[in-house]
């Protein structure tokens, strides 16, 4: 690293208000390696997350959108577009940031910033739709058609963009990007509430597909051999993607924890506590970022009939009839 470079992630991670001076050369040696190992774990994720997410992401929609449109497809197209979008705005973030094309002095910076985390949070939560969809659906089998529509689906989504929105209007309103008050809303929006929520109702479908055969003792067994096709489809790949979630992003959660509990910044006259927190910030936000450039890979990897269709669609052979597809959750 040259001496301009290493000046500037110095400042950047460590802006000790005029204290720098106080470290020895082998210290301020240490704190630059670790800031310039952040900087470049942070670029090593984001470059592997838009390369697999902002085709990957395209591809699982056209796929999907090959299939009967009932409200899982629709969440999960909806998901697909959630994490492209994301992406999109992590690319113009990171070019608007290295070639200074939004400061922090023009009107525009904290309206497109808090954009690019709407974006990222709104995917987040269509997860969220996704795993609640499918626990209506395990618990109660015998009225999806009544009580899960596609005019629910659309309603559902439409309140989410509506409540998020405002929750971001009104933050960017009252507080500037990046402030302390601003870090607990979009964590909060981002992690704290979707997480665990993530977590219980993956681990009450869980239990209840082992309870499943019970329910279903009284079908005949081609209904039941249907309905469990139909429903273990959709749970699997809602499963896979809940597991992904959760190990990307819980990283972040315990970093911003201590951040929120400890005060943790880089503002601080701990020198090294400050290079070590910058180290973790960076790279939990880069495995966070992850999380909207997998999903399609799990889809492929974790779904048989996902395969199928995709080696269908896009070898130009016919697509198989979307009314005998198992992500349909009519019964």
């Amino acid at each position: 690293m040259n001496d301009s470079n290493s000046s500037i992630v110095f400042v950047a991670c460590v802006a000790f208000r005029g204290s720098e001076d106080l470290l020895s050369p082998e210290g301020r040696k240490d704190i630059e390696d670790t800031c310039a190992l952040a900087l470049l774990l942070e670029e090593i994720f984001f470059w592997v997350s838009v390369v697999l997410g902002v085709p990957g992401n395209l591809v699982a929609a056209v796929t999907i959108l090959s299939l009967k449109l009932t409200p899982a497809t629709f969440y999960l197209v909806l998901l697909a577009f959630g994490d492209f979008i994301s992406l999109v705005f992590t690319i113009l973030t990171k070019f608007f940031k290295d070639y200074s094309v939004i400061t922090t002095e023009d009107v525009s910076h904290d309206w497109f910033y808090n954009l690019h985390h709407y974006a990222g949070t709104y995917a987040n939560w269509t997860l969220v739709l996704i795993c609640l969809e499918r626990l209506a659906i395990i618990l109660d089998p015998f009225r999806k058609t009544v009580n899960l529509t596609l005019r629910h689906a659309y309603m559902t989504a439409a309140v989410l963009c509506v409540a998020l929105t405002g929750a971001y209007v009104l933050v960017s309103e009252m507080e500037s990007y990046g402030s302390k008050t601003w870090i607990i809303v979009y964590t909060t929006c981002y992690n704290f509430i979707p997480l665990p929520v993530v977590f219980i109702t993956s681990g009450v479908i869980a239990i209840e597909l082992r309870r499943g055969l019970k329910r279903r003792g009284f079908m005949s067994e081609i209904q039941v051999r249907q309905i469990a096709r139909q429903d273990n489809a959709m749970t699997v790949i809602m499963l896979t993607a809940s597991f992904a979630f959760a190990v990307l992003t819980t990283p972040l959660c315990i970093v911003m924890l201590l951040f929120l509990i400890q005060s943790y910044t880089w503002l601080s006259p701990h020198h090294f506590p400050s290079a070590d927190f910058f180290l973790a910030l960076r790279v939990s936000i880069g495995l966070s970022q992850l999380t909207h450039g997998v999903n399609v890979y799990l889809y492929f990897v974790s779904v048989k009939r996902f395969r199928e269709q995709f080696v269908y669609l896009f070898s130009c052979k016919t697509i198989l009839k979307p009314t005998s597809q198992v992500f349909s959750t009519q019964t």
